[in-house]
């Protein structure tokens, strides 16, 4: 919690808000969505909620990632030399060592086919929204 640190809770809190602002403007998935309202208030009303939603996803991850820290310094600090190497914290290598590691296999099955699920997800509307730029801008004119 202290403002004077570099990596803290609010810097990731002010810069998810900065980068979500940013993208909710000229992302072409999220403009899409922002046509498709009949009336110009759905759309703000849209807009808004999404931006409500993600930064509740948002400060949901930025918690798991204090959990985890608390867990591997307070709890196992033992387990800390799992994802280190030459002395630098791995910080990509922490949450997959705590599924693999802590949770039972079949919650293990449905975090995995969760992430999947959410990549998968995002890469179609991605593509879906390549598409119909590429098909409005080339080929229709």
């Amino acid at each position: 919690m202290d403002l004077s640190r570099s990596y803290t809770f609010w810097s990731g809190v002010i810069g998810g808000a900065f980068l979500t602002t940013a993208t909710h403007g000229t992302d072409q998935l999220m403009v899409q969505r922002y046509l498709c309202a009949n009336r110009p208030g759905h759309a703000r009303k849209a807009l808004l909620w999404s931006g409500a939603l993600i930064f509740a996803q948002f400060v949901l991850f930025l918690l798991i990632g204090v959990m985890l820290y608390v867990y591997y310094t307070g709890y196992a600090p033992g387990e800390i030399a799992a994802f280190t190497q030459n002395g630098r914290l791995l910080t990509d290598r922490v949450f997959p060592h705590f599924i693999v590691t802590h949770l039972p296999p079949g919650v293990v099955g449905l975090v995995l086919a969760a992430i999947f699920a959410a990549a998968m997800s995002t890469l179609s509307s991605s593509l879906n929204s390549s598409s119909a730029a590429a098909l409005g801008d080339f080929y229709i004119r």
